[in-house]
C-alpha cells in the first residue's frame, strides 16, 4: 500500500486537546496538519481532508453532515451498537453487554453511524475499577485511530451498518448514589443492585403520570363543546381553554418521557 503525503493532509480534530489525548501529538509528529477545536462548529472548511471527533461535547447538525463532503468519523468507547450515549463503560458492566471501542461514521443520530473499525475487550469485574477499565479503553481507542488513520484518509475501508437495537443511555441515567469511578466494578454493581437501582423506574414513573393525566382528562370534549355551543355559548372560550391546558399537560409529560 502506498504511503500518503501527510504534509498535504489537514485533519480537523474535534474534542480532546493535546494535553488530554496523545492522538494530536502523534499525528503532528507524522507531519499531518492538525486543527483542534472543542467549540461548537457550524461549518467545515473545504481544505479539511478528515474530521475526527473524540471526546467532542457537541452534536453536529444534520445539515452540516449532509453538506460536508469530507469524511467525518467519531471514536466511541463502546462496542456499538451497545452503549450509545453517555458513560458507556459503566453501562457495559451494569447491563452485562460487550465492551470495546469503535470508530464509526457520524450521521444524524447519536453514535448510530456505520461502523468502520472495532476492537472488543473482556474485563474481570472483580479486578477492575471503572476508571482502570476506562483508561484501557481510552488507550485502545487512541491506538486504533492512529493505526488506521491513513486507511481512513484514503477511504480504504468498508462500512458496516449497525445491526440490532443495541442500547442507549443519558448522562442522568447514572445512579445518584454511584460511589465513583475508582470503585471496584464487581463490588459497586452488587451494592447498587442491593440498593434497588433500576434506571427503567424513571420511565415508569413518567408513564404513571401520563396515565393519571389522561384519566383526569378522560372526557369526550367534542360532545361537551357541542352541548355548550347550544346551551351556553358564552362559556365556549372557558371550556376551550381547559381543553388546551389539558392537552399541553399531556404533551409536556410525553416530552419528559423521552428526556428521562
Amino acid at each position: 500500500m502506498s504511503q500518503i503525503n501527510s504534509r498535504n493532509k489537514t485533519i480537523l480534530f474535534l474534542g480532546y486537546s493535546k494535553q488530554e489525548s496523545k492522538v494530536i501529538e502523534k499525528l503532528d509528529s507524522k507531519k499531518f496538519n492538525i486543527i483542534q477545536s472543542s467549540e461548537k462548529i457550524d461549518k467545515i472548511q473545504k481544505n479539511i481532508d478528515l474530521v475526527v471527533s473524540f471526546g467532542y461535547r457537541h452534536i453536529l447538525s444534520t445539515q452540516l453532515i449532509k453538506e460536508t463532503k469530507t469524511p467525518i468519523v467519531n471514536i466511541h468507547l463502546s462496542l456499538l451498537p451497545w452503549n450509545r450515549g453517555a458513560h458507556p463503560n459503566f453501562w457495559s458492566f451494569w447491563d452485562n453487554t460487550p465492551s470495546g471501542v469503535t470508530i464509526h461514521k457520524i450521521d444524524s443520530g447519536i453514535d448510530t453511524g456505520p461502523i468502520i473499525y472495532q476492537k472488543a475487550f473482556e474485563f474481570s469485574s472483580k479486578v477492575e475499577t471503572f476508571r482502570s477499565a476506562y483508561n484501557k479503553l481510552f488507550s485502545a481507542a487512541e491506538d486504533l485511530i492512529l493505526d488506521k488513520i491513513e486507511k481512513i484518509l484514503k477511504q480504504e475501508f468498508e462500512c458496516e451498518k449497525q445491526r440490532g437495537k443495541g442500547t442507549f443511555h443519558f448522562k442522568k441515567d447514572l445512579p445518584e448514589d454511584f460511589s465513583g469511578w475508582d470503585s471496584n466494578v464487581y463490588k459497586e454493581i452488587q451494592r447498587l443492585e442491593d440498593n434497588g437501582f433500576n434506571p427503567s423506574r424513571r420511565l415508569l414513573d413518567v408513564i404513571d403520570e401520563i396515565e393519571n393525566a389522561r384519566t383526569i382528562n378522560n372526557v369526550n370534549w367534542m360532545n361537551l363543546l357541542r352541548v355548550v355551543a347550544i346551551e351556553a355559548p358564552e362559556r365556549l372560550a372557558e371550556i376551550t381553554s381547559k381543553i388546551n391546558k389539558s392537552d399541553e399537560q399531556i404533551s409536556l409529560l410525553f416530552r419528559k418521557l423521552f428526556k428521562s
